[in-house]
């Protein structure tokens, strides 16, 4: 790659993990409030649940990885290779943070 397509890579990727970060920090504080204000914050409520945790998991993790995979997708078949592998090193961050958030969720 030359550093003609080097600088929108650079500025694809950081709009992408400024969008991503914006959204995980929004379900993260989001799903807890719903979590709570629906569910109640009861001894036996459903927000205690394991299983409430799992949702909120899906919740904060998924939907980002779907928006770097089509748009990986879409930016191969554009032929923008730049985009391409901002659009990985962004899945690869994700995923690279999903699971260390995750085991240190889980080991506490």
């Amino acid at each position: 790659m030359d550093i003609q397509h080097l600088k929108p890579a650079i500025v694809h990727l950081i709009k992408i993990l400024l969008i991503e970060t914006v959204y995980c920090t929004a379900a993260f504080y989001g799903y807890a409030l719903f979590s709570f204000m629906f569910f109640g914050e009861g001894d036996k409520s459903f927000a205690y649940t394991k299983q409430n945790g799992y949702i909120y998991w899906c919740v904060i993790i998924i939907p980002p990885m779907l928006f770097n995979l089509i748009y990986l997708f879409v930016n191969y078949y554009k032929g923008e290779m730049g985009k391409v592998y901002a659009d990985l090193l962004a899945l690869v961050v994700l995923v690279i943070f999903s699971f260390t958030a995750y085991k240190i969720c889980t080991s506490v």
